[in-house]
């Protein structure tokens, strides 16, 4: 299970959020143009997100160059976004920049604060269940780490 935050924790953490982003969007980047090379060259994947297999480039060494190096870097990435969680950040979407962080609203109920690359604050929270497409503005609510026993008043 993951870290529980108030909305001011949760926002104390968005600068090191960022600065993870941005190195592991260029990562990314870096291995998807690598992927496109490969592509262009004929090697496909065994599935789409995913990198060719070793034994598909062993007849060219530039290109099992290519693929070494974008497995290093997706691997960086995941290590990135490995380091993120252990702060207790859940990483929805590498590629987009998209984070939930664990919260009771309200004192009352578990939700998700919200956050997307790009945005530089927390702005929005949403259901368990309901994911981004549910995401509400947090104007108007209080974030706890636990359920509170009494509903706190505004």
């Amino acid at each position: 299970m993951s870290r529980t935050f108030t909305l001011d924790e949760a926002n104390a953490l968005i600068p090191r959020v960022i600065a993870s982003f941005a190195r592991t969007t260029q990562l990314v980047a870096a291995a998807r143009r690598i992927a496109h090379r490969l592509a262009a060259a004929g090697i496909r994947p065994p599935a789409p997100g995913r990198l060719p297999e070793p034994a598909s480039v062993a007849h060219d060494p530039a290109l099992a160059a290519d693929l070494a190096l974008a497995t290093s870097l997706g691997q960086t990435a995941l290590a990135e976004a490995r380091a993120l969680e252990a702060l207790g950040v859940v990483v929805r979407d590498l590629e987009r920049g998209l984070v939930d962080f664990r919260s009771v609203l309200d004192g009352q109920r578990e939700v998700w604060l919200c956050w997307q690359l790009g945005e530089r604050e927390i702005r929005f929270w949403h259901d368990v269940d309901t994911g981004f497409v549910g995401r509400q503005p947090v104007e108007g609510h209080r974030f706890f780490r636990a359920r509170q026993l009494v509903a706190p008043r505004g």
